[in-house]
């Protein structure tokens, strides 16, 4: 599947400027700006509380912000929805609802104006071609809940591109699944990237981020470091990002990073 809204050129598919995030008076997220590069994988690391998901709700339209302005290829995120496709964490996901597979990615062509009719051909075959892409064509059937937990992230991103986005969007998408599926979805992402897609991610999983991410944005309230995985990834800032507590969080692994 490669029909993918071509974006303006030279404008940043998320351009975040000075945005700030309020909680009954706490500030949650302090004058944040960043610019996500087109066709890249950008992590977003940070401990609990940073404001990871508060940030990817506030790009999403999901929660009002008191100051700031973020543009979706220079549009407001209103005018943008069709292009951004997200993908939630798995633990706000009743995974009991009686939905299968097919279901769930077939969401992914619904829009206000569409929602009540029923799916035509081309919603259909959307849908096969989406789950075909994610490895998953042979679970069409089964209910949503009955499955792994990397397999069911994999249907979240097959109803992602059903949609048909040139950006997607992922809360922490790699919390309780095995190392190999966190593996596969990366690849998958990969390739998205490859197709033109932008993808942007949270994550607490920092082993992986110098191999499979572009860029990485170190945030905790606000913009601690954000530039290519390669250069920004490094103890130093890492340690401002965690607050110094990074080797007390992870151990050896704090060395292997470095």
């Amino acid at each position: 599947m490669t029909d993918v809204p071509s974006p303006l050129v030279g404008v940043p598919p998320l351009d975040v400027r000075h945005l700030t995030v309020a909680y009954h008076g706490v500030i949650a997220l302090d004058d944040v700006s960043v610019a996500i590069p087109p066709h890249a994988v950008t992590g977003i690391v940070g401990p609990n509380g940073a404001g990871k998901t508060t940030f990817l709700h506030a790009v999403m339209g999901l929660l009002p912000y008191q100051g700031g302005e973020i543009a979706v290829w220079g549009d407001t995120v209103g005018q943008a929805r069709r292009r951004i496709a997200y993908v939630p964490q798995r633990e706000v996901v009743d995974w009991a609802f009686p939905i299968t597979v097919e279901e769930v990615v077939m969401m992914g062509r619904y829009t206000p104006q569409r929602i009540a009719r029923k799916p035509n051909a081309a919603d259909r075959d959307a849908a096969r071609s989406a789950l075909a892409q994610v490895g998953m064509e042979a679970f069409a059937r089964r209910q949503i809940g009955t499955l792994s937990g990397g397999q069911q992230q994999r249907v979240f991103i097959a109803r992602a591109l059903a949609q048909q986005a040139a950006l997607l969007i992922l809360d922490e998408p790699f919390t309780g699944i095995d190392a190999a599926s966190q593996e596969t979805i990366f690849h998958l992402l990969t390739d998205l990237r490859t197709e033109g897609r932008t993808v942007l991610l949270s994550t607490h999983d920092l082993s992986s981020i110098r191999t499979h991410c572009d860029y990485v944005l170190c945030l905790n309230r606000r913009v601690i470091a954000f530039g290519p995985a390669a250069t920004t990834f490094r103890i130093e800032v890492l340690e401002r990002t965690y607050g110094g507590r990074l080797f007390h969080l992870h151990g050896d692994e704090g060395m292997i990073l470095s």
